[in-house]
Protein backbone atom coordinates (compact mmCIF):
# COMPACT_ATOMS: atom_id res chain seq x y z
CA UNK A 1 0.00 0.00 0.00
CA UNK A 2 2.77 2.32 1.00
CA UNK A 3 4.47 1.72 -3.01
CA UNK A 4 1.08 2.31 -4.44
CA UNK A 5 0.60 5.79 -2.43
CA UNK A 6 4.61 6.95 -3.19
CA UNK A 7 3.75 6.31 -7.18
CA UNK A 8 0.32 8.27 -6.44
CA UNK A 9 2.33 11.01 -5.17
CA UNK A 10 4.78 11.28 -7.78
CA UNK A 11 1.99 11.23 -10.14
CA UNK A 12 0.32 14.46 -8.74
CA UNK A 13 3.34 16.28 -8.24
CA UNK A 14 3.85 15.66 -11.83
CA UNK A 15 0.35 16.83 -13.25
CA UNK A 16 0.67 19.94 -11.02
CA UNK A 17 4.08 20.69 -12.79
CA UNK A 18 2.62 20.31 -16.31
CA UNK A 19 0.02 22.67 -15.75
CA UNK A 20 2.68 25.71 -14.79
CA UNK A 21 3.69 28.00 -17.64
CA UNK A 22 3.19 25.93 -20.38
CA UNK A 23 1.57 26.31 -24.11
CA UNK A 24 0.59 22.58 -24.07
CA UNK A 25 0.25 19.84 -21.34
CA UNK A 26 0.49 16.07 -22.11
CA UNK A 27 0.73 12.86 -20.57
CA UNK A 28 2.37 9.93 -21.86
CA UNK A 29 1.49 6.54 -20.91
CA UNK A 30 3.39 3.28 -22.17
CA UNK A 31 4.59 -0.46 -21.90
CA UNK A 32 7.33 -2.53 -22.69
CA UNK A 33 6.64 -6.28 -22.64
CA UNK A 34 9.69 -8.57 -23.02
CA UNK A 35 8.36 -11.48 -25.38
CA UNK A 36 11.36 -13.50 -25.64
CA UNK A 37 15.23 -13.89 -24.96
CA UNK A 38 17.67 -15.81 -26.13
CA UNK A 39 21.12 -15.37 -25.16
CA UNK A 40 21.94 -11.71 -26.63
CA UNK A 41 18.65 -11.61 -28.41
CA UNK A 42 15.62 -9.87 -27.11
CA UNK A 43 12.37 -9.47 -28.54
CA UNK A 44 9.68 -6.67 -27.20
CA UNK A 45 6.53 -4.98 -27.83
CA UNK A 46 6.00 -1.34 -27.16
CA UNK A 47 2.35 0.80 -26.72
CA UNK A 48 1.71 4.34 -25.93
CA UNK A 49 -1.14 6.41 -25.72
CA UNK A 50 -0.65 10.24 -25.72
CA UNK A 51 -3.40 12.77 -24.42
CA UNK A 52 -3.25 16.44 -24.28
CA UNK A 53 -5.07 18.86 -21.18
CA UNK A 54 -4.84 15.65 -18.68
CA UNK A 55 -6.19 12.87 -20.32
CA UNK A 56 -9.27 14.46 -22.25
CA UNK A 57 -7.84 14.71 -25.65
CA UNK A 58 -6.12 11.94 -26.82
CA UNK A 59 -3.59 12.82 -29.13
CA UNK A 60 -1.38 9.85 -30.45
CA UNK A 61 -0.76 6.22 -30.37
CA UNK A 62 2.28 4.18 -30.67
CA UNK A 63 2.43 0.85 -30.83
CA UNK A 64 4.66 -2.16 -32.60
CA UNK A 65 7.28 -4.87 -31.91
CA UNK A 66 11.32 -4.27 -31.01
CA UNK A 67 14.43 -6.61 -31.68
CA UNK A 68 17.77 -5.24 -29.54
CA UNK A 69 21.12 -7.46 -30.32
CA UNK A 70 23.33 -7.10 -26.83
CA UNK A 71 26.45 -6.71 -28.97
CA UNK A 72 29.01 -6.65 -25.85
CA UNK A 73 28.28 -5.42 -22.38
CA UNK A 74 28.14 -1.46 -23.21
CA UNK A 75 27.02 -1.73 -26.78
CA UNK A 76 23.19 -2.37 -28.24
CA UNK A 77 21.88 -2.79 -31.75
CA UNK A 78 18.33 -2.61 -32.13
CA UNK A 79 15.34 -2.29 -34.71
CA UNK A 80 11.33 -1.51 -34.14
CA UNK A 81 8.63 -1.07 -36.47
CA UNK A 82 5.84 1.44 -34.84
CA UNK A 83 2.07 1.70 -35.73
CA UNK A 84 1.13 5.59 -35.11
CA UNK A 85 -1.80 7.11 -35.03
CA UNK A 86 -1.57 11.31 -34.44
CA UNK A 87 -4.95 12.66 -33.61
CA UNK A 88 -5.48 16.24 -35.16
CA UNK A 89 -9.11 18.39 -34.02
CA UNK A 90 -11.33 16.88 -36.78
CA UNK A 91 -9.09 14.21 -38.54
CA UNK A 92 -5.96 12.13 -37.77
CA UNK A 93 -2.68 11.43 -39.35
CA UNK A 94 -1.62 7.14 -39.60
CA UNK A 95 2.22 6.56 -40.02
CA UNK A 96 4.04 3.58 -39.95
CA UNK A 97 7.70 4.23 -38.73
CA UNK A 98 11.15 1.93 -39.01
CA UNK A 99 13.65 2.79 -36.30
CA UNK A 100 16.95 2.21 -36.28
CA UNK A 101 19.66 2.50 -33.58
CA UNK A 102 22.78 1.73 -31.84
CA UNK A 103 23.22 2.69 -27.79
CA UNK A 104 26.48 2.85 -25.59
CA UNK A 105 25.99 2.75 -21.64
CA UNK A 106 29.16 2.72 -19.73
CA UNK A 107 30.30 0.55 -16.87
CA UNK A 108 28.47 1.58 -13.71
CA UNK A 109 30.84 3.48 -11.97
CA UNK A 110 31.53 3.33 -7.30
CA UNK A 111 29.51 5.96 -6.64
CA UNK A 112 26.03 4.77 -8.64
CA UNK A 113 26.48 6.82 -11.63
CA UNK A 114 26.61 5.56 -15.40
CA UNK A 115 26.06 6.98 -18.68
CA UNK A 116 25.14 6.61 -21.66
CA UNK A 117 24.51 8.04 -25.45
CA UNK A 118 21.86 6.93 -28.00
CA UNK A 119 21.87 7.49 -31.86
CA UNK A 120 18.61 6.45 -33.81
CA UNK A 121 17.51 6.62 -37.98
CA UNK A 122 13.59 6.89 -37.56
CA UNK A 123 11.89 6.05 -41.64
CA UNK A 124 8.47 7.50 -41.89
CA UNK A 125 5.90 6.85 -43.90
CA UNK A 126 2.79 8.68 -43.93
CA UNK A 127 -0.66 7.54 -45.27
CA UNK A 128 -2.51 10.57 -46.23
CA UNK A 129 -4.75 11.25 -48.87
CA UNK A 130 -3.66 15.00 -49.73
CA UNK A 131 0.47 14.98 -48.56
CA UNK A 132 1.15 11.27 -48.10
CA UNK A 133 5.06 10.79 -48.44
CA UNK A 134 8.23 8.73 -46.82
CA UNK A 135 11.00 11.08 -44.93
CA UNK A 136 13.62 10.20 -42.18
CA UNK A 137 14.83 11.94 -39.20
CA UNK A 138 17.73 11.61 -36.62
CA UNK A 139 17.37 11.18 -33.08
CA UNK A 140 20.66 11.57 -30.81
CA UNK A 141 20.66 11.30 -26.81
CA UNK A 142 22.65 11.31 -23.74
CA UNK A 143 21.60 10.27 -20.69
CA UNK A 144 22.73 9.58 -17.25
CA UNK A 145 21.55 7.56 -14.14
CA UNK A 146 22.40 6.89 -10.86
CA UNK A 147 20.97 4.26 -8.12
CA UNK A 148 19.39 5.82 -5.06
CA UNK A 149 17.68 4.61 -2.31
CA UNK A 150 14.99 6.91 -0.80
CA UNK A 151 11.58 6.22 -0.12
CA UNK A 152 10.53 3.96 -2.67
CA UNK A 153 12.93 5.36 -5.17
CA UNK A 154 15.99 3.00 -6.77
CA UNK A 155 17.15 5.27 -9.86
CA UNK A 156 17.52 8.46 -10.54
CA UNK A 157 17.39 9.27 -14.57
CA UNK A 158 18.31 12.86 -16.83
CA UNK A 159 18.37 12.95 -20.65
CA UNK A 160 18.67 14.95 -23.36
CA UNK A 161 17.66 14.19 -26.77
CA UNK A 162 18.24 16.41 -30.21
CA UNK A 163 16.07 15.49 -33.16
CA UNK A 164 17.07 17.20 -36.84
CA UNK A 165 15.70 16.70 -40.07
CA UNK A 166 17.07 15.28 -43.34
CA UNK A 167 19.29 18.35 -43.79
CA UNK A 168 20.41 17.64 -40.16
CA UNK A 169 18.43 20.70 -38.77
CA UNK A 170 16.96 20.95 -35.27
CA UNK A 171 13.32 20.86 -35.08
CA UNK A 172 13.04 19.24 -31.54
CA UNK A 173 14.60 19.67 -28.25
CA UNK A 174 13.69 17.96 -24.98
CA UNK A 175 14.81 17.57 -21.70
CA UNK A 176 14.20 15.05 -18.90
CA UNK A 177 15.77 16.79 -15.93
CA UNK A 178 14.29 14.36 -13.35
CA UNK A 179 12.82 10.91 -13.86
CA UNK A 180 12.64 8.33 -11.21
CA UNK A 181 11.97 4.39 -11.18
CA UNK A 182 10.31 2.90 -8.33
CA UNK A 183 10.92 0.48 -6.32
CA UNK A 184 8.73 -2.65 -6.42
CA UNK A 185 5.66 -0.26 -6.77
CA UNK A 186 2.98 -0.77 -9.87
CA UNK A 187 5.40 -3.50 -11.47
CA UNK A 188 8.54 -1.49 -11.74
CA UNK A 189 7.17 2.10 -12.90
CA UNK A 190 9.29 5.17 -14.03
CA UNK A 191 7.66 8.47 -13.86
CA UNK A 192 9.38 11.24 -15.78
CA UNK A 193 8.89 14.77 -16.39
CA UNK A 194 9.74 16.27 -19.85
CA UNK A 195 9.94 19.27 -21.63
CA UNK A 196 9.83 19.93 -25.53
CA UNK A 197 10.53 22.16 -27.56
CA UNK A 198 10.00 22.92 -31.40
CA UNK A 199 12.43 25.16 -32.84
CA UNK A 200 11.26 26.29 -36.07
CA UNK A 201 7.89 27.21 -34.50
CA UNK A 202 9.02 27.75 -30.31
CA UNK A 203 6.30 26.53 -28.92
CA UNK A 204 6.99 23.92 -25.68
CA UNK A 205 4.73 21.51 -23.72
CA UNK A 206 5.26 19.83 -20.69
CA UNK A 207 4.74 16.10 -20.65
CA UNK A 208 4.51 13.59 -17.42
CA UNK A 209 5.43 10.17 -18.63
CA UNK A 210 4.77 7.16 -16.85
CA UNK A 211 6.27 3.68 -18.33
CA UNK A 212 5.64 0.27 -16.90
CA UNK A 213 8.13 -2.92 -17.63
CA UNK A 214 6.88 -6.13 -17.69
Amino acid sequence: MKQVLWSLLFVSCGLFTAKINAEDQQLWVSANKKLFKEQSITGTFYAETRSKNGIRDLSGIFAGPKLSYQLNERVKLATAAKYIRVYKENDYDQLQRLELEASYSSIRKSNGWRFGARNRIEIIDKDNKVDGHSYHRYRIRVSADKDISFAHIKRFHIRQEWILDEDYQLTEYRLVPFAFTLKDALMGAQVSYLLRRKSKTGEYSHVLGLAWQF
